[in-house]
């Protein structure tokens, strides 16, 4: 009796010790923290903070919340971001290549480190245990941070590993770039700090420069002279600073008379950097000035291989299919240089420094001779030479570019499975299955009409009986075979 009591007490101790753990776990992982945490203080999933919006931070003034959300497309899949809440603009994504599930726990721990784990395996983490980290803050700004003991030392800062979103206040300094969202075509861009510039890059498999703050003819310049070294977004302008932060030049993207607002530049998938007012909404109030400006000056405007006009209007290439490219330039394919359109040009072309200088014999015998290349650009005046082993749309200028053009396609003038060889095949094949069909009508008509020939009756002799039966030729599969053939 005395064991079986006991026995009883064991199994109520533990279940009431489990309820407690529970209970901890929840209050844990369910609070809303504002402005500051600490070391310890936040471990749990999504799932655990669901009646928050899966946000378990929030800025002093709660203009900005940092936690879990769910990824554009698929909203089973998370991603730990921080948002603007007004404009629910998300600013900065901590996993964005790598989304987890409503399971998969965040963690600030006792060492000073913050992890973000997909189940057992570490999918982001700010790799700050042991370095002194005493807080965790999410600033009025924007900028999530670590802070050291002396609660003023920035330990790391989100800031520095900007996703495609720059805020004001945000220094963007060498080394350091934004990275778009994957178009339709799957290729991302990216916004560069390199060697004194900033330019804007298209993801092919060799990056292609297509702006840099040096060719834009927006630029205000302040100073002559001196080397870039940060550029950040302040008073409605885009600034350029050197080292010594001597102001250098800046860009205007908005009327400077008004309220300043929370102006942000964004790259978006289209390969623009656009400019938008947080708190007058955010992408819905974009200013007007975009970075490139004008039209046809981004590697996408149009398809692969279309040509871009005025407005972005886009055409297919007169001497070639829309899409005359295919899977590999480096396969056992026969391939052949066509000539493109007369006066066309190529938008990286004037950051692109040229493969050789030599003469348009020289330039495409360069090209037959480098399986990657898939089209390639002669100026007649220069002489130089550029290949492309990837290409976006053409731009055809209102002047003479003084480029000539060639095109890899193979020789027998079909292009790849995707390129404009496909529609053709398609309406090839619904043409072959009409007249098939067709066919077996026709077929299953005569046969029909041969069959009530041969098995109508003989003329009765005068005052014979007629059999009043119905014929072969008034059967059902006579009938149906009728109504296939459709009206005459």
């Amino acid at each position: 009796m005395m064991r079986n009591r006991w026995s009883f007490f064991q199994i109520m101790g533990t279940l009431v010790l489990l309820v407690i753990m529970l209970l901890c776990e929840v209050c844990l992982g369910g609070v809303q923290f504002v402005g500051k945490v600490y070391p310890g203080s936040i471990k749990g999933a999504q799932m655990n903070w669901v009646d928050k919006d899966g946000k378990f931070l929030a800025s002093s003034s709660g203009k900005f919340t940092f936690g879990f959300a769910t990824t554009a497309d698929d909203i089973t899949k998370f991603l730990v971001v921080i948002v603007h809440v007004k404009s629910n603009t998300l600013i900065w994504t901590a996993n964005r290549a790598v989304p987890i599930a409503n399971t998969d726990k965040f963690e600030f721990d006792e060492k000073g480190n913050v992890v973000l784990n997909k189940g057992e395996t570490v999918v982001w983490s700010t790799n700050t245990s042991g370095k002194g980290v005493s807080s965790m803050e999410l600033q009025d700004n924007g900028n999530l941070v670590l802070l050291g003991k002396d609660n003023t030392t920035i330990i790391w800062q989100s800031f520095n590993y900007p996703t495609n979103t720059l805020l004001p206040g945000q220094n963007f300094t060498e080394g350091m770039k934004l990275v778009s969202d994957p178009s339709p075509n799957n290729l991302t861009y990216s916004l560069e700090f390199n060697s004194g510039d900033v330019k804007l890059y298209a993801g092919f498999k060799t990056p292609q420069p297509y702006w840099s703050t040096q060719s834009d003819n927006r630029m205000i310049i302040n100073q002559n002279g001196g080397v870039v070294a940060l550029a950040t977004l302040a008073e409605k302008s885009w600034r350029f600073y050197d080292k010594s932060r001597v102001f250098l030049r800046q860009f205007i993207f908005v009327d400077l008379s008004g309220n300043n607002g929370t102006w942000v530049a964004v790259l978006g998938s289209n390969g623009l950097i656009t400019f938008f007012d947080l708190e007058a909404g955010g992408s819905n109030s974009p200013s007007q000035a975009t970075i490139p400006q004008g039209s046809c000056n981004t590697p996408e405007t149009c398809d692969p291989y279309s040509i871009c006009t005025g407005n972005n209007k886009c055409n297919c290439p007169s001497v070639l299919p829309c899409k005359p490219g295919f899977d590999s330039a480096c396969s056992d394919k026969s391939i052949t240089l066509m000539k493109g359109d007369d006066g066309l040009n190529y938008v990286a072309l004037q950051f692109l420094k040229p493969f050789s200088k030599t003469n348009l014999e020289g330039c495409q015998k360069s090209c037959n001779g480098n399986c990657s290349c898939l089209a390639m650009f002669f100026h007649l005046s220069s002489g130089n030479c550029f290949l492309l082993d990837d290409i976006g749309s053409f731009q055809k200028p209102s002047t003479d570019s003084g480029y000539v053009s060639y095109i890899k396609i193979s020789s027998d003038g079909r292009g790849s499975s995707n390129g404009g060889g496909g529609s053709s095949n398609k309406h090839t094949i619904v043409t072959v299955i009409i007249v098939i069909v067709t066919l077996l009508v026709i077929s299953c008509l005569l046969f029909v009409g041969i069959r009530c020939y041969r098995r109508k009756p003989n003329v009765p002799d005068e005052g014979a009986t007629t059999s009043s039966g119905p014929s072969d030729c008034n059967s059902d599969a006579y009938l149906s075979a009728v109504r296939l053939s459709g009206p005459r």
